[in-house]
């Protein structure tokens, strides 16, 4: 989506738009006009929040409205321009001249392809334009701040979760079918690599390895399909699955080749139906990361930003070098969800409500694990 949620900008005079065209169709060159009073700073800044995709649900669902709010509650004269890349790297750099063209003083952005949004931003940047690098790093660029849950840590507990639970039901060794995040996103590497190293360390073997472009459900779902029709049923002990989204679509995929009881499944985003199927057994775990704090952090920064004022003592917890240099960084801790553990995290972090999570089809299950 690539609305505007506040009231229309005050018109301002625009440079003449360059774009020269690389031969693999990436922009390499924007000129856009800078926002008015940048060096000095605004009262009530503009702020633009980039999202890569509506595939996954935390996007629209959660970040979105998280920011929003927080937004609002901080500044609630500042201006947020909303757009959706639809998982187009193209349409992005696109968004990226469109919010600076529109008076942005700030881009809170998270990009399809790290490497390819790299020139849109050097160019916003020339224009006194800050950036803000959301749950995913951009690369080869000046980037002001960078925002994440450890992805480290993230793929840590979804290893430590399928060792945990294969080694309850006596199982110490056997193949993993790994159905990984997009090659284009900065995280998915560390989820892999650092989930790998731990399966490894207990004596599992990574017998099947995916890479999903633009996490893909159905790619994920055709992924799934190739490695049970490879490996056979029965050969394989768990599937680690690097987000909800994509743990959907593998559960499909183990339903459909008749695998019962389903081996455990893991996710990430906390998403309604994740921990649904969580509750019913269908998907082993997932990785709640509150999205409400990033967000709120993503607000503040974005607002001292626009305002060239001070950020809070403290939030800063990390320098992560992009390619460009060292990127002031805020590393946030992510809970593990299990049946027994829904009340303690998403509940109790006000993510969902007993009410959203225990509709007609899963009031049983609810009713059997205290979910209230």
């Amino acid at each position: 989506m690539n609305s505007i949620l506040s009231s229309k900008s005050k018109s301002l005079s625009v440079a003449k738009v360059a774009v020269l065209s690389l031969a693999v169709g990436l922009l390499s060159a924007v000129t856009v006009s800078a926002p008015t009073n940048a060096a000095a700073g605004v009262a009530n800044p503009t702020v633009a929040f980039m999202m890569p995709d509506v595939d996954t649900a935390r996007w629209e669902g959660k970040d979105a409205p998280f920011f929003i709010a927080a937004m609002k509650k901080s500044c609630p004269t500042c201006k947020v321009l909303r757009y959706n890349a639809k998982n187009d790297a193209g349409q992005q750099l696109q968004q990226v001249e469109a919010a600076v063209t529109a008076g942005a003083n700030v881009l809170v952005i998270c990009p399809v392809d790290g490497k390819s949004i790299s020139p849109a931003i050097k160019a916003a940047k020339a224009k006194g334009v800050s950036v803000i690098s959301y749950d995913r790093l951009i690369s080869n660029a000046p980037v002001d701040y960078y925002l994440v849950f450890d992805p480290m840590k993230v793929g840590e507990a979804q290893g430590q979760a399928i060792v945990d639970r294969l080694k309850s039901q006596g199982i110490t060794k056997g193949n993993i079918i790994a159905i990984n995040g997009a090659p284009t996103d900065s995280d998915a590497p560390h989820y892999r690599d650092s989930a790998f190293a731990v399966l490894k360390a207990a004596g599992f073997t990574i017998a099947k390895s995916y890479d999903t472009p633009g996490w893909d459900p159905a790619e994920a779902q055709r992924e799934t399909d190739q490695a049970i029709t490879q490996l056979g049923k029965g050969k394989f002990v768990a599937v680690l699955s690097a987000n909800d989204g994509m743990a959907s679509a593998v559960v499909k995929s183990l339903q459909s080749a008749g695998i019962k009881p389903i081996v455990p499944v893991t996710g990430q985003d906390a998403e309604l139906a994740a921990i649904q199927r969580i509750l019913t057994g269908s998907q082993y775990m997932t990785v709640y990361t509150p999205l409400g704090k990033e967000a709120g952090g993503a607000a503040t920064l974005a607002i001292a930003l626009g305002q060239k004022k001070a950020i809070p003592a403290g939030l800063i917890n990390k320098q992560i070098d992009n390619g460009a240099g060292k990127v002031p960084s805020v590393f946030l801790a992510s809970e593990i969800v299990t049946q027994k553990t829904i009340n303690q995290t998403v509940i109790a972090g006000k993510f969902w409500k007993a009410s959203d999570i225990c509709t007609a089809a899963f009031k049983a299950a609810c009713k059997k694990y205290g979910i209230k």
